[in-house]
């Protein structure tokens, strides 16, 4: 007789017991209340642009790389030695994903760290997939329903399949990551954004919303419990840009140019910086009359474009 018969594929990598220590938190029990999505930095110009992450076909060796269920990916990891996703990270509250939809076990898949899947859908996906109840707490994500608490093991990559698209109305911040100086998702070995730190990548990404006329909503940027400040992701990232700003207008000297003109060449600016193209940056530069003329007109059109200072300091 095979004891284990009745056991889930999931008992394996269960939840723990939350920390009983203000100061310490079980990583085999860690709070779940927000999850991610990490992009690189032209597809987040593109999930911004487009409204939101757009659901594809799994491709990879999923048990469901053959079925026509498309799925937006996210997780809670946070990767230490940086994300093989890219630079920039869209959070958004897990309670609010996970209403009215269904939970299904998809697999383990055996990686470096075991990886695993869990669907949540408003489809009935019954046989192909095992329901799961995150209530019964013997999974990787549990649902403490007498404190209305959710918790995950992060010894393990919990990763969450969405079925259909996700609105960018939904997400609750943009935050930025380093790049794992090896892995990519895309391109490993031939990514130019391997191995960009957080602050770096994200002066980039700043730097593509103005030069390319992206507009996103103020809020993904700022922290609603410091009176609407940048978060300190968004300002290092800033600051970063104005740095790169003043070595590139060092060279501004004579140039003659209408408001109109300086507005556009400004953008241009901005434009090549997204693309890290200092440069050519440098050379645009040099139509202002002056480095602090060049600095005045990108500081007030990035201004006009998030709301707020690039230089602002947090507090």
């Amino acid at each position: 007789m095979n004891l284990g018969k009745n056991i889930p594929e999931w008992d394996r990598f269960s939840v723990g017991q939350p920390s009983d220590s203000a100061k310490w938190t079980n990583p085999d029990c860690c709070l779940l209340d927000s999850i991610s999505h990490v992009s690189h930095i032209e597809h987040g110009w593109s999930i911004i642009e487009s409204g939101g992450i757009q659901a594809g076909l799994i491709s990879d060796k999923s048990k469901l790389n053959r079925e026509r269920i498309l799925v937006a990916w996210l997780s809670p990891n946070i990767w230490q030695p940086g994300s093989r996703y890219g630079n920039v990270r869209f959070r958004f509250d897990w309670k609010e994903l996970i209403e009215n939809r269904q939970a299904y076990w998809v697999e383990s898949i055996a990686y470096g760290v075991d990886a695993c899947r869990i669907l949540l859908t408003d489809v009935d996906h019954t046989p192909l997939v095992t329901p799961y109840d995150p209530t019964i707490g013997d999974g990787p994500w549990w649902h403490d329903k007498d404190n209305d608490k959710h918790y995950w093991n992060s010894e393990y990559c919990l990763e969450i399949m969405i079925e259909g698209d996700i609105q960018l109305s939904q997400a609750t911040g943009i935050f930025f990551e380093k790049h794992h100086e090896e892995y990519c998702c895309i391109s490993p070995g031939n990514c130019i954004d391997q191995g960009v730190r957080p602050h770096v990548g994200g002066a980039s990404f700043l730097a593509g919303l103005v030069g390319r006329s992206i507009r996103l909503p103020r809020r993904l940027l700022t922290n609603p419990e410091l009176d609407d400040r940048p978060y300190s992701d968004a300002q290092d990232a800033a600051q970063q840009l104005h740095h790169l700003l003043r070595e590139c207008g060092k060279g501004a000297s004579g140039g003659k140019l209408s408001q109109d003109a300086s507005s556009a060449i400004a953008r241009a600016i901005f434009f090549s910086l997204s693309r890290r193209n200092l440069e050519e940056a440098a050379s645009l530069s040099k139509l202002f009359p002056s480095q602090a003329v060049m600095l005045e007109e990108c500081k007030n059109l990035f201004y006009a474009h998030f709301g707020w200072d690039m230089e602002q300091r947090m507090v």
